[in-house]
């Protein structure tokens, strides 16, 4: 009768935000307000619009280590719609704000689990949906990564929980049907019945 707990974190590479003149060169085009190329001291590489030395607009950050940015900037920042391809393998495709998923956003984790809906400051928080890698999924309420709130949760092998969840397990009040059509409703803790 145990649901798997999801703990997912975010970890996202930062654009440097200080000014360019510092950070690298300009290779090609025009890097302070225009369309460009820049070359950090890094090996990292941005090449799109920018306004008062710092990118603003659409553009490509490559980022040494394999991340591929390619979206929205503002000062310097992910901000707006993007999609970043880790070198990992994950992606993730949404809104941005302040270099951090930030609205509504898909991610697609390189072992086969994803997650779409909503984020804030790089973390699940709000409604969404999470697949995990076995075909089990939650649908729910999450709070800095983790299922919190309302949800359900359905297990790789049929058993369903409906109702409370807190730390990322049911905790409160839910129904949780078995495989073989058994049910049980009423108070769970930490993931197990306790009785009606």
């Amino acid at each position: 009768m145990k649901i798997k707990i999801l703990a997912v974190t975010l970890l996202l590479s930062l654009l440097p935000t200080t000014s360019f003149s510092a950070d690298g060169r300009c290779s090609q085009g025009n890097c302070r307000s225009g369309s460009g190329t820049f070359i950090f001291n890094d090996g990292s590489k941005y090449t799109g619009q920018f306004k008062e030395d710092m990118p603003n607009g659409q553009g490509t950050i490559e980022i040494k280590g394999g991340d591929v940015y390619i979206g929205e900037f503002n000062d310097g920042t992910r901000s707006g719609r993007g999609t970043m391809k880790y070198a990992n393998g994950d992606t993730y495709e949404g809104n941005w704000h302040y270099g951090e998923p930030d609205g509504q956003g898909a991610l697609s984790l390189a072992d086969g689990s994803s997650y779409n809906g909503s984020f804030s400051r790089g973390a699940f928080n709000g409604q969404g949906v999470f697949k995990f890698t076995d075909g089990g999924s939650y649908t729910g309420e999450f709070q800095n990564g983790i299922m919190q709130g309302q949800g359900i949760s359905v297990t790789a092998n049929g058993q369903k929980y409906e109702g409370e969840f807190s730390g990322g397990q049911p905790n409160g009040q839910g129904a949780q049907t078995e495989a073989n059509g058994t049910v049980f409703t009423g108070t769970f803790k930490n993931g197990q019945y306790q009785g009606p």
